[in-house]
């Protein structure tokens, strides 16, 4: 029986070649996308879940004054965790992991030095008993309870001891910037991080180590360079830490940090997607982000079964007098039902194995498009259900229309039935399922308008300060800095270095250094950074009132600060003007007119500038780019003879400024392609759709051109219906589009407006790719000869 039904299958597939290779090409590639999107939305929602204790693990976050308003960050002091222990007896355990981004350091084996900026960290003993990570060699217990131990990932203990055992040898710490050093002993191996970790470090040292370092960390409620993270008792209820955490920082802390800051915490299964605070340990997801991919996943599956069951019934008119014959020669319903079904699942069975076929291998560029390590057999047995239970719901609802209804026909009414009339049967639903489509397709298109437009934006908004032909050298040592006005005076000389200055904040990074500042009695937060006079001249900074430093002694008190900040301290007449600062008295001497100085996430607020003694942490050449490489090869002389064997680390401030936005462009990059994928879907239904239109009308064409009806007319009579059809969709989708963009838009401080011109341009495209796909198939139908299409049953 099944293989008299695949048999027939497959004859039924070679009559309608057309219509099934319509219906596998819009499954395979609605399949596809949403399997691809279930993959990313998978791997986004598991970060941090392979940890056992996982839902009772939380983080603290500290929210310190930034100006008018609070900065929230993911560090806190080094003595919240003996707190948090000491007032809250349903805290099983605490941990922390001590921030180092950025903090210039390396390990150094048999004279070969790696460099672990950002891959190491400083932590407490029970590293294994908190967190779900597996030590290979070494004891989990005493790993890291002593001074001078290390522990790394087996990965890097490959790189450095190569086949020698790791375990108990010998490495050196060294601070790049100051040059201190420190002999380790490797205590332990332990496995690579998991790619869906927050926690990426691949170098454990024992936080005893930095104790000895640091001496005044254990001390000080300002040493704030700490991830607090506590595990609950089970049962125990993480609302009743917040309702006394700040009661037990009033009672535990100076006034001036409960002034200057408050605590809160964080679950740990939040941090990746809910977290956009500053000082992540690396950079997190977007549940957005997430939420409106997940989005596009069901409105691509939902336009291909659309797709599908149009073409379906479409088709169903057309098989009447083969059931007829059927049920002459005894087939009964139930065979007619088995049938149809048995068509329905088999093409959706080839789509979904064409799918699978084809996720293998666009996998890895899908990978490197939404800049995750994706892999097929990473995702849990359940979602592969899921896959099969919608195949089968999408088999039973398209297949369920011909296998029933047809089936219910007599044999009479199914040889006599008039196609044209049946047709129009089943208009209503068909109908009904094109305006949704299209509802779909053209609220897709205008999303897409809204957010290559905010991508548009957030590349090309102004800064208040030239980002074009700068390159940015970082000063990674104190005698490098030292050593700052002798690399600039010889690369200055260069013709092609237009003019070179140094600041200690990356161009792209946060603000992470703040000082209390008092005028008239109030006391205010501000950001503050060091910098000389040539780099507000090399990045072209305008300077709204006074001078920059003029490299006088005089320069050690004097301050300059932006418009932003004279309004936060409420200052008239600013040149001259007196503000203390830590007991001291800062004269201002220059106003400089606002600009961004952080990625456009946050809205511009105020910064005061101090003179750089020395150099800074970076340095700002403005270039002539006529002759780059010898330009750069030029400095790099320069470099190399004060810091050798230090390679120069240098960017291009507008690349920096590009991916600051990374996470922005993969996502925009991979809306527009799924959307572009489901408008493809619907325009693939929408061809099968005219192709059956105009099967049904073919006879009509044909004595319509008899007497003489031009193309033109024929054209309108086709697409008349369907044209109507689309702009209805369109206007239907407008407040949709406005209020999902309008409330995505909300999201970013700096933004364009949703107007009325993009509902308009988001119909017009969508009514020319309509239009093109069925005035394609129009004119080939209003060119068939009439005598041909008189003859056509």
């Amino acid at each position: 029986m099944i293989l008299k039904h695949l048999k027939t299958s497959i004859r039924n597939f070679r009559r309608h070649r057309i219509y099934s290779t319509l219906n596998i090409l819009g499954l395979t590639i609605g399949l596809t996308t949403s399997f691809l999107i279930l993959l990313y939305v998978q791997h986004e929602s598991s970060y941090d879940r392979f940890h056992k204790d996982a839902n009772r693990i939380h983080r603290v976050t500290m929210s310190f004054k930034n100006g008018d308003a609070y900065t929230t960050t993911t560090t806190s002091p080094y003595k919240v965790a003996p707190m948090l222990e000491e007032h809250f007896p349903t805290i099983e355990s605490t941990l922390r992991l001590f921030y180092t981004f950025n903090d210039r350091s390396e390990i150094i084996y048999n004279s070969q030095s790696t460099e672990i900026t950002d891959w190491f960290t400083f932590t407490d003993p029970n590293l294994f008993s908190f967190f779900s990570f597996k030590l290979l060699y070494g004891d989990e217990e005493s790993a890291l309870t002593k001074p001078n131990s290390i522990v790394i990932t087996q990965s890097e203990a490959k790189k450095l001891f190569r086949d020698k055992d790791p375990t108990g040898q010998l490495v050196t710490f060294r601070n790049i910037y100051d040059g201190t050093q420190t002999n380790l002993t490797v205590t332990g191996i332990m496995e690579d991080m998991p790619v869906n970790s927050h926690i990426p470090y691949r170098y454990y040292i024992s936080m005893k180590t930095k104790e000895n370092l640091s001496r005044g960390m254990t001390t000080s409620w300002g040493w704030t360079s700490q991830n607090n993270y506590f595990k609950l008792k089970e049962g125990a209820d993480i609302a009743a830490i917040k309702n006394r955490l700040t009661d037990v920082v009033k009672l535990s802390t100076p006034e001036w940090f409960q002034n200057w800051a408050y605590l809160d915490t964080q679950p740990l299964l939040d941090i990746h997607l809910h977290s956009n605070l500053k000082e992540e340990i690396r950079p997190g997801g977007n549940v957005t982000y997430v939420q409106m991919l997940s989005t596009i996943a069901f409105f691509v599956l939902l336009i291909a079964a659309i797709n599908y069951m149009n073409i379906s019934t479409s088709l169903a008119s057309s098989r009447m007098k083969e059931i007829g014959i059927k049920k002459i020669v005894g087939a009964d319903r139930r065979h007619l039902v088995m049938q149809f079904l048995f068509e329905s699942f088999l093409l959706l069975i080839v789509a979904l194995m064409t799918s699978i076929a084809l996720i293998q291998f666009i996998l890895p560029d899908f990978s490197q498009l939404v800049g995750r390590q994706l892999y097929i057999d990473n995702i849990p047995l359940i979602y592969f259900g899921y896959a099969t239970l919608i195949v089968l719901v999408l088999g039973l609802i398209s297949g369920s229309y011909p296998a029933l209804f047809l089936s219910s026909f007599k044999i009479v009414s199914a040889l006599s039935v008039d196609r044209y009339r049946f047709g129009k049967k089943a208009a209503a639903f068909r109908t009904g399922l094109v305006i949704l489509q299209f509802v779909i397709s053209s609220f897709l298109i205008c999303s897409t308008l809204v957010i290559l437009n905010q991508w548009d934006y957030l590349k090309n908004r102004a800064l208040g300060l030239d980002t074009e032909q700068i390159i940015s050298i970082t000063l990674p040592s104190r005698s490098a800095q030292g050593n700052y006005e002798i690399f600039r005076n010889g690369i200055i000389g260069q013709s092609d270095v237009l003019e070179v200055g140094t600041c200690s904040k990356e161009m792209t990074g946060w603000y992470d250094n703040f000082g209390i500042f008092s005028y008239q009695g109030l006391e205010y937060s501000v950001p503050i950074e060091r910098a000389d006079k040539h780099f507000f001249e090399a990045v072209k900074i305008e300077l709204v009132a006074g001078h920059y430093f003029q490299g006088s002694p005089a320069d050690s008190n004097a301050i300059v600060l932006n418009e932003k900040a004279l309004i936060q301290l409420g200052i008239n007449d600013p040149i001259g003007e007196v503000i203390n600062a830590n007991d001291k008295e800062y004269k201002i001497i220059g106003v400089v007119k606002d600009f961004h100085f952080e990625p456009l996430y946050t809205e511009l607020g105020p910064i005061v500038f101090f003179k750089a003694v020395s150099g800074a942490n970076y340095v700002y050449a403005k270039l002539n780019m006529s002759n780059i490489g010898e330009t750069i090869s030029g400095i790099e002389e320069v470099w190399n003879e004060l810091n050798p064997g230090r390679i120069m680390d240098y960017s291009f401030v507008d690349s920096e400024i590009e991916r600051a936005y990374q996470s922005e462009k993969q996502f925009f990059g991979v809306f527009t392609l799924f959307s572009a994928l489901a408008i493809l879907i619907a325009c693939l239904g929408l061809y099968g759709l005219v192709t059956f239109s105009v099967s049904l009308k073919i006879k009509e064409i044909g004595i319509r051109k008899v007497f003489g009806a031009s193309t033109k007319s024929i054209l309108a009579l086709l697409s008349e219906r369907f044209f109507i059809l689309i702009l209805i969709s369109n206007l239907l989708s407008w407040p949709l589009s406005f209020y999902a963009m309008s409330r995505w838009l909300q999201k970013f401080p700096y933004r364009v407006d949703f107007s009325l011109t993009i509902l308009i341009i988001g119909t017009l495209i969508s009514l020319g790719i309509s239009l093109f796909v069925i005035g394609a198939r129009s004119l080939r139908a209003s060119s068939l000869n009439p005598v041909s299409a008189l003859r056509c049953d």
